[in-house]
This record gives structure tokens, sequence and C-alpha cells, in this order.
């Protein structure tokens, strides 16, 4: 659902799509701090450790590309000022 929220904000440039990103990740984070607490003692932990940290960079990534979408269109927008 995350992803699919951001193809389509950059497809779209809707903010309104992006709702879902928000809240997967928030989602994503309780559910991780969940699973954290039940496995505090398991070497399990290490690998929840691992998953966070992949989703981290992930995230980061498509903050990236929802920023260069959002700078396109203030790109073109101030373009348009000159035509």
């Amino acid at each position: 659902e995350m992803q699919t929220a951001v193809r389509g904000f950059v497809a779209t440039r809707d903010e309104s799509l992006l709702a879902p990103f928000e809240r997967g990740a928030q989602n994503f984070q309780t559910a991780l701090t969940d699973l954290q607490q039940a496995l505090a003692d398991d070497r399990q932990g290490e690998k929840l450790d691992f998953l966070a940290r992949q989703e981290i960079r992930w995230r980061a990534a498509q903050r990236a590309v929802i920023a260069m979408r959002r700078r396109t269109l203030d790109d073109a927008l101030a373009l348009k000022q000159f035509a």
C-alpha cells in the first residue's frame, strides 16, 4: 500500500494519495515495536533490527522520490511564469 501510494502521487501529483504511505510508516513502526518487545531476549531480535534498517532505507528512498516530484512541479510552475 505504501509503494502504491508513492506511485500514485508520482503519476498524479495528488498529495492526498500519500496518506497510505504515512499511515503505513506509522503502522510498521508500531508493529515493529510490539515484536521487538515480545522478542527482547530472542535472537530473532537481530533479524528485526535488520528489517527495521531496511525499512528506514526504503522509506528514505521513497521520500526522495516524493521530494523530487514536488520539485519537478515547483520547477514547472516557475518556468510557466516566464512563458
